[in-house]
């Protein structure tokens, strides 16, 4: 019973791909339509569409990232500018963040790894990226009321 729902599946799925393939090679409408991306004249994205994938882009960083402070979303973001523009190479970033993901998979903070390996990467390659501050992490942050508040008597 399984390998035939099994197969039944594989079928389904190798009959999907044709038909796409089938599709891509007669260039119908219906799929260049759901493909196509509007482009200025030189092939490139238009602006709007290039600020929108910076955007989305940015928030998928943030959200792999774990990012909680305005100082890492800030980091992010001016990574990411210097990416646009042209600054940093845009593997150089998938590939730090991707180490991450690989090499510490169960950290709760992976924005610390990140920021050490771009900037690791970075170095070898003669490249700058923006200063981060590590003192944010020294400074202890606590919920309610006068309990535990960290002074300058301390």
């Amino acid at each position: 019973m399984r390998i035939d729902v099994f197969l039944a599946g594989f079928v389904l799925v190798f009959l999907l791909c044709s038909v796409g393939e089938a599709q891509s090679r007669t260039g119908s409408s219906a799929s260049r339509n759901s493909t196509a991306r509007s482009t200025t004249t030189s092939g490139r994205l238009s602006e709007d569409e290039e600020n929108l994938r910076f955007t989305d882009y940015e928030e998928r960083l943030n959200a792999i990232l774990k990012t909680r402070r305005d100082e890492e979303k800030k980091f992010v973001n001016q990574v990411l500018q210097q990416v646009r523009a042209g600054e940093l190479p845009e593997h150089l970033v998938e590939t730090s963040y991707k180490w991450v993901i690989n090499k510490r998979p169960d950290t709760n903070y992976p924005f610390v790894f990140f920021e050490r390996v771009l900037r690791l990467h970075a170095t070898a390659l003669e490249l700058e990226i923006p200063a981060f501050d590590y003192s944010i992490y020294d400074q202890r942050v606590f919920q309610s009321g006068g309990k535990g508040k960290k002074t300058d008597n301390q």
